[in-house]
C-alpha cells in the first residue's frame, strides 16, 4: 500500500470526526462538552482594562448525570486565546478549590 494514501486517510479521518462531533451535539460548544447544549444559565465577565480579560460561561446540558452542566473558560490576552470545556465532575472540584481560597483569603496571615 502506498504511504501517501495512508497520510491522506488520517488527515481527512480527524477533520471527519470533528466535523461528525459537531453534527450531533448540535455545534462547536457541544462538541466539545460532548452533550447538546440545552440553555446558557449565566456568563461573569472579569475586569477590564488589564492586559488579559477572562470570561466564564454556565451551561445546561442534555447529557448523562456527569455532562448535565458545562462551564467554558475563556482568556484572551494580545494575540492569544483559549477556550476550554469543563465536565460536572471538575466544576465541582473548581468550586471547592475556589472555596478553599476564598477562606484562605479572609483568614488572618500568620
Amino acid at each position: 500500500m502506498n504511504p501517501g494514501y495512508l497520510i491522506a486517510f488520517v488527515l481527512l479521518l480527524i477533520p471527519g470526526y470533528l466535523i461528525y462531533r459537531i453534527r450531533k451535539y448540535g455545534g462547536f460548544k457541544g462538541a466539545l462538552f460532548g452533550a447538546r447544549v440545552r440553555e446558557t444559565i449565566g456568563e461573569a465577565v472579569g475586569p477590564v482594562g488589564h492586559i488579559a480579560t477572562s470570561r466564564i460561561k454556565v451551561y445546561a446540558l442534555d447529557g448523562a448525570p456527569e455532562r448535565a452542566v458545562g462551564v467554558e473558560l475563556y482568556a484572551s490576552g494580545g494575540e492569544s486565546r483559549m477556550m476550554t470545556a469543563v465536565s460536572l465532575d471538575e466544576t465541582e472540584r473548581l468550586i471547592e478549590f475556589l472555596k478553599q481560597a476564598r477562606n484562605l483569603a479572609a483568614s488572618p496571615s500568620t
